[in-house]
């Protein structure tokens, strides 16, 4: 009997071990879940947020640049160039990172690179590789009518290739936003589902231990009551099938009822 002997304490321990399993997986599960779902937040973040900031920048850089060269061109006065050098000497360096930050994505890549190619078409074709190319259109009318013409034109080009690679980086953003919104709807569900797993196994156990308890238990009574009584059958006998302490306690009042009856025959 005690070989293969699965007692009460045992039935419970291992129910509660089954609930902390269970509570420890979800933990682990819901840990990992938070976790990718920090580094999509932070990559939408830092990422896509550089992106922006770069895009930008080099747009900013040549309306500065632009601007810078157009005061000098109708002045002549080499202040106006200041914002036009530092414009030329720091677009390449945003349009470096900006290519490192989308060197993933292909249609990114050739878009950054057509945006390159107008700008240094819009320099060449301005005269604006250096100050003494620059210096010679000034009061020249002829640069004015044709190559100021033809330069916004393509300053023109260059700002709505910028807006097109803004609104690609921008679908791009929603889709990761989107992809971050599934992940937390997919949390929730999986919180649910293994909540509902553990209340479901929690209530299946505590079923059918208080029933294999509870009723040996009442037939203990029944019997113990019998003894009190007038009719006093003690024909009957307390069957089991689990090997616990309520079995125990049924065998052990089986034992009583064989002794009362035998007294009362004799």
């Amino acid at each position: 009997m005690g070989k293969n002997r699965f007692g009460i304490r045992s039935k419970i321990m291992i129910g509660y071990m089954f609930i902390i399993v269970c509570l420890t997986i979800s933990f682990v599960l819901v840990n990992f879940q938070v976790t990718s779902m920090q580094k999509d937040r932070n990559y939408i973040i830092e990422h896509d947020f550089a992106v922006h900031n770069e895009t930008n920048r080099i747009e900013k850089y040549v309306m500065d640049m632009e601007s810078g060269q157009r005061g000098y061109l109708l002045t002549g006065i080499l202040s106006y160039l200041e914002p036009y050098n530092l414009g030329e000497s720091k677009w390449r360096e945003s349009y470096s990172r900006l290519s490192q930050l989308t060197r993933d994505n292909i249609i990114q890549e050739q878009n950054l690179s057509s945006i390159k190619a107008s700008i240094e078409r819009w320099l060449q074709q301005s005269g604006g590789n250096s100050v003494s190319s620059m210096k010679n259109n000034v009061n020249n009318e002829t640069y004015y009518d044709y190559n100021f013409l033809l330069g916004k034109q393509i300053i023109d080009d260059i700002r709505s290739q910028l807006d097109r690679f803004r609104s690609v980086e921008m679908g791009l953003t929603k889709q990761r936003a989107a992809h971050l919104d599934a992940q937390n709807q997919m949390l929730t569900k999986s919180l649910f589902v293994m909540l509902a797993i553990v209340l479901i196994f929690s209530i299946a156990a505590s079923i059918l231990i208080s029933r294999s308890i509870v009723g040996t238990i009442k037939q203990v009574t029944r019997s113990i009551m019998n003894l009190s009584s007038s009719k006093r059958d003690r024909s009957k006998r307390i069957h089991v099938t689990i090997n616990d302490e309520v079995r125990d306690l049924a065998e052990a009042t089986n034992v009583l009822l064989e002794n009362q009856e035998e007294m009362e025959w004799q």
